[in-house]
């Protein structure tokens, strides 16, 4: 039996001794491929893993400081005096230039509306005509787009300028002009189906500085309603579906559409970095007033504010090195120089994936975009 083993072993030896050059460079190919299949799989294996199957990673040459606009589909970016439309793989759809420089981007589902101080120009997603702007009697400041209305905070050019808000619809009608008189405009926005158009301002003529809410319907060019609050300074407006919050130095108040407070909540000493709505919540993430940009953030508290309830916190202890924080439509992302953590918004924590750079700043284009920069390049990374 060992003897007959022997001599097929022997014949097996001589029989690929004997393979022609052609044949050996086959198998080798054949080899190196099925290795390759195999490394593909790996990695597939990997980034499933890493990724939750989920989150992508994509390299872009964008400058992270850069003008950028993103919808749930299209990204919209400045490079030189020419508009980019890219899909969210950034394959390009349509490019248009113009002949201005410097350049801002403001945008909606709606509309996109690039503009300086000297003209706006206001087109839709996919390049359809709507109008342009070029005044002689004022500066342009900001721009905001909603579904059929676009608003233009301007500036007078007079030797004391005075600011307006001017807002637009789909052809350029001039629909309602609103003079910023007496306060000073924090914050303003577009909301709701109606571009029902809200303001934040601070009026400081009194005894004691009142914060002051207004919302508007340019449509119908009336006013709508107006919330005052004088015991606290009053720094953002968040807009959900049905409810409108306010964040003050000591509360965070909830508004119903009626304009009436239905809850308030204490937020003293916190600052609220990051907002998204849910199909049942509109949640808030906080993190302590004292903490700059870069810093180490400790403590992440999760504002849960339902429909005319009152809210619940979630204190989540972050892990060592954490310095930015985002809200996606289903979790908590958090960034540490070379770590991504995330956690469900009741607070349990659901993984984290290294990464082989080094993470230095993270911005937010959606709820499932952000633009990172990183020590070797700029990413988008897709939730």
């Amino acid at each position: 039996m060992e003897e007959r083993k022997r001599r097929r072993r022997e014949a097996h030896i001589k029989k690929q001794r004997g393979l022609s050059p052609e044949t050996k460079h086959r198998l080798t190919v054949f080899g190196g491929a099925a290795l390759g299949v195999v490394m593909i799989v790996l990695l597939f294996v990997f980034f499933s893993n890493a990724f939750g199957g989920k989150e992508i990673m994509t390299k872009t040459e964008l400058a992270f400081d850069g003008e950028i606009f993103a919808t749930a589909s299209s990204i919209y970016y400045m490079k030189g005096t020419t508009l980019y439309c890219t899909d969210l793989e950034g394959e390009e759809l349509w490019s248009s230039k113009n002949n201005a420089e410097y350049m801002n981007i403001a945008g909606s589902d709606t509309f996109i509306c690039v503009y300086n101080e000297r003209m706006a120009i206001v087109t839709g997603p996919n390049q359809e005509a709507r109008f342009t702007i070029t005044p002689s009697d004022y500066n342009i400041k900001e721009v905001v787009c909603g579904n059929d209305v676009v608003v233009l905070l301007t500036e007078t050019k007079e030797d004391k300028p005075v600011q307006y808000l001017r807002a637009f619809d789909i052809n350029g009608n001039d629909l309602q002009r609103t003079e910023i008189v007496g306060s000073e405009l924090l914050q303003f926005g577009l909301n709701g189906e109606m571009d029902n158009l809200w303001t934040l301002m601070l009026d400081s003529s009194g005894i004691e500085p009142v914060s002051r809410i207004t919302i508007s319907n340019p449509a119908q060019n009336k006013m709508t309603g107006i919330i005052e609050v004088s015991d606290q300074l009053i720094y953002e407006v968040f807009f959900g579906e049905k409810n409108m919050y306010l964040m003050g130095t000591n509360n965070m108040m909830q508004y119903n559409s009626f304009n009436e407070k239905t809850s308030e909540t204490l937020i003293y000493g916190l600052r609220c970095i990051d907002s998204v709505e849910t199909a049942t919540d509109n949640i808030f993430a906080f993190i302590q007033e004292e903490i700059e940009s870069g810093e180490n953030i400790y403590n992440i508290h999760l504002v849960s504010g339902k429909d005319g309830k009152t809210p619940s916190d979630t204190l989540i202890q972050m892990p060592k090195g954490v310095k930015h924080a985002v809200l996606s439509d289903d979790r908590l992302i958090c960034f540490s120089e070379d770590t991504l953590y995330h956690y469900k918004f009741t607070g349990e924590f659901e993984k984290e994936t290294k990464l082989d750079m080094k993470i230095t700043d993270v911005r937010k284009l959606t709820e499932n975009m952000l633009l990172i920069s990183c020590d070797d390049g700029v990413y988008f990374y897709h939730i």
